[in-house]
This record gives C-alpha cells, sequence and structure tokens, in this order.
C-alpha cells in the first residue's frame, strides 16, 4: 500500500519534476562549451522536457501554479544561457539584442498589467507566444543551416507581435485567462478560447 501511495503522489509530481530537471540543464548549459556537442544535446533534451511538462501535468490532473512557475523559470534560464552562448560566440548583432530586450520588457509590461487587472503576474499563453518559443528554441539550429541576421529578423517580429498581443490580451480581458489561444479569440468568443 506505501508503494501505490509513493507511485500515485510521483505521478502527481512528474511535471514538475520534468520542469525542475529543465531548470537544472539550463544552469547546466552556462558551464558547457557554446554551441557544441554536448551543449546540442543537453538544449535539445531540455526542449524536450519543455514539450511534455504540459501535456503531463493536464493528463495526471496535476495543473497549477507552482508548475506554471517552474516552466516559467525552465523557459528563463534555458534562454538565457542561449543568449549567453550566442553573445559569447558574437552570433547576435546589437539591432536583435536591442529588439528582443524590447519585446521582454513588453512581455513584462503584460505581466504587471494582469497584476493590476487581476491582481496577480500573468503570461498568456497564445499560439504566437508558442511559435515565438518554438522559434528562439531554434536559433542554435538555425545559425548552422540559415543566415541567422534574416532568421532573427522573421523570429523579432513574431516576438513584437506576441508581446502586443498579450498586452492586449490582459488589458481588455475580463477575467485572467492564461490559455487564451489569440486577440482574435478573445474578441470573437468572448474569452472562450
Amino acid at each position: 500500500m506505501q508503494m501505490k501511495h509513493w507511485l500515485c503522489r510521483l505521478k502527481r509530481q512528474l511535471a514538475n519534476i520534468l520542469s525542475i530537471i529543465r531548470v537544472a540543464m539550463g544552469v547546466s548549459l552556462f558551464l558547457l562549451p557554446p554551441l557544441g556537442g554536448v551543449f546540442y544535446a543537453v538544449y535539445t533534451a531540455s526542449g524536450i522536457t519543455d514539450l511534455l511538462d504540459g501535456p503531463v501535468a493536464r493528463a495526471t490532473h496535476s495543473t497549477g501554479k507552482t508548475g506554471a512557475l517552474l516552466d516559467s523559470v525552465g523557459d528563463v534560464v534555458v534562454y538565457l544561457a542561449l543568449a549567453f552562448a550566442m553573445l559569447s560566440l558574437n552570433l547576435i548583432p546589437g539591432w536583435a539584442i536591442a529588439l528582443a530586450a524590447a519585446s521582454l520588457i513588453m512581455q513584462l509590461a503584460s505581466a504587471l498589467v494582469a497584476k493590476r487587472r487581476f491582481g496577480r503576474f500573468g503570461f498568456v499563453h497564445t499560439r504566437a507566444g508558442k511559435l515565438m518559443g518554438f522559434g528562439v528554441f531554434l536559433v542554435p539550429f538555425m545559425v548552422q543551416v540559415w543566415d541567422i541576421e534574416i532568421y532573427l529578423t522573421i523570429l523579432i517580429v513574431i516576438m513584437l507581435f506576441a508581446a502586443v498581443e498579450a498586452i492586449a490580451i490582459n488589458a481588455t480581458s475580463e477575467e485572467y485567462n492564461a490559455d487564451i489561444s489569440s486577440f482574435y479569440a478573445l474578441k470573437k468568443n468572448g474569452e472562450r478560447a
């Protein structure tokens, strides 16, 4: 009976464990040679855990604020490690850094709007935001196969759109909904998205 109880508790925490592993992998990326074989392996594994934690949380009925926070911390740590690697190799032009920083500030402004309106910091998970996250994840791979300035231009347009959309959603929603698919869905369906 004790083992069954332990396995049940483990099942409920599996998504959080995946997120914690992702945070640890993100920290380890700072210590690895940038864009080396081990870096790519750990970075890819961190992306896989990011893809899995949400579906696992929903499948095990263990979604919650802790999991959402761990997922966001994982995103920040991994993407800071990626930025550190790219900057250390001088692969990101200054204009891209400035516009990416502007997008980040706008995303934080969106969370502040949610705090002011709904009493909690909140990042919305729109389709544009998910596309942005996927695009950012692909950056170290695109360095190898495509003109990085062209890729970054496309990515930054998506980042800025996602940030503006997040602000608009948090500024006009009747209630906080992290999983709204888009501003259009918010207006079309009266927040049922």
